[in-house]
């Protein structure tokens, strides 16, 4: 690098790096006399020159340094794992890390560390030990018969990857930000998009930069196998919601009968005291009897019209819990369609019968009133002639 003009800012500048203990000016050329740091003959340059040519010794002991070209910069470590150098320097296009106006490839080159940063979270573990210049990121599915099977993807990053359009992972965006873990099946959607790295991997047999180019068409895998699982959630969720509901109602329309089950033995005393009328020859005691029969039907007629009433809200709350499934059964599998079907058959042969069993018992109920009745009219004939 040459100088032409001299100036004070500059020349302050060039004397502190040329006095500095760190190695960066090689030599210094002023109006044609060189000067070089490692020289004791000269310790110190001319305050004043009209031309300067200086020599720089750029960094290269860490990852903080200059680097030819982006293809230069992609083949460092710290880039594959998705982590840029804090500082750098490109030089074919003479930009520095901390300038304010980044070139397109950068954007895109900060996108593609953001990407392998993230993905690197869901992965099982990496793997770094056969070279420093290598990092894998290795995925594992456990298939149901015990065995598993592991998908490794090798970060290589070439130039071509940060020029892709379209490259759409906000998935893992979703996957990163910590307040989606307290969203539904966020698990298990964690786990379906690693099955389904090993499955695009493995049955594809692709590496890291085929994935990349070939996203969209990951996503779509990972998006189709989501939809499996929830769809079969659905469906288990479903089946769960249809034996609950069928055993409720099957237990309400069983308490129905069972809560009157203690009451209905009055029908059969009130059918004795009947019997017991025929014995009786005394108008007034008869009356009595009578009284007592019928104040029993009565009572016994209105509790099993409550119990009536109570098994109509049951097939009525029925109707409305299996309506939405009767509704959406075209929607559903063969086997779920079978499953509403078998718990609807069941229950409505469950509430015919508990319909029949009242409408017999209020019906019997009367019995005994009615022959007691009979049996008063006809002693009160009988005692007038």
């Amino acid at each position: 690098m040459s100088l032409t003009t001299y100036c004070d800012s500059v020349h302050h500048s060039i004397s502190t790096l040329y006095n500095s203990s760190i190695p960066i000016l090689e030599d210094i050329v002023l109006d044609g006399k060189l000067f070089s740091p490692s020289d004791p003959d000269s310790s110190n340059i001319p305050e004043e020159w009209s031309k300067i040519e200086l020599t720089c010794i750029t960094p290269s002991n860490s990852e903080n340094r200059f680097y030819s070209c982006i293809d230069d910069l992609l083949s460092i470590n710290s880039v594959k794992k998705g982590v840029l150098p804090r500082s750098y320097y490109l030089v074919d296009t003479n930009y520095f890390s901390e300038d304010s106006n980044k070139p397109d490839d950068i954007i895109k080159l900060n996108k593609l560390c953001d990407f392998i940063d993230k993905l690197s979270t869901l992965a099982h573990y990496h793997d770094s030990r056969n070279s420093d210049d290598d990092y894998k990121l290795v995925f594992i599915k456990n298939n149901e018969n015990g065995k598993s099977i592991s998908a490794i993807l090798n970060i290589i990053l070439t130039k071509d990857l940060i020029n892709i359009e379209d490259f759409d992972y906000s998935i893992l965006d979703f996957f990163s930000d910590p307040s989606s873990k307290n969203t539904p099946h966020y698990h298990e959607k964690v786990g379906i998009f690693r099955n389904t790295i090993v499955e695009f991997v493995c049955e594809n047999k692709v590496s890291f930069q085929d994935v990349i180019k070939n996203w969209n068409d990951f996503n779509k895998l990972y998006l189709d196998n989501l939809s499996t699982y929830l769809n079969n959630f659905s469906f288990h969720k479903a089946r769960k919601e249809i034996a609950e509901a069928e055993a409720n109602f099957a237990e309400k329309l069983s308490k129905i009968t069972s809560d009157i089950a203690g009451k209905i033995l009055s029908i059969p005393v009130s059918m004795a005291a009947t019997i017991a009328i025929f014995k009786l020859n005394n108008i007034i005691e008869i009356s009595f009897a009578t009284l007592g029969v019928l104040i029993t039907s009565i009572f016994m007629h209105l509790i099993l019209i409550n119990q009536y009433k109570q098994l109509n809200r049951v097939i009525h709350a029925k109707d409305l819990v299996f309506k939405p499934f009767e509704n959406d059964e075209k929607t559903y599998p063969q086997e779920l369609h079978a499953d509403v079907q078998e718990a609807l058959t069941s229950l409505n042969k469950n509430q015919k019968f508990t319909r029949f069993t009242l409408k017999c018992l209020i019906t019997i109920t009367w019995i005994p009133s009615i022959t007691s009745i009979i049996l008063l009219s006809y002693s009160a004939i009988k005692s007038l002639s």
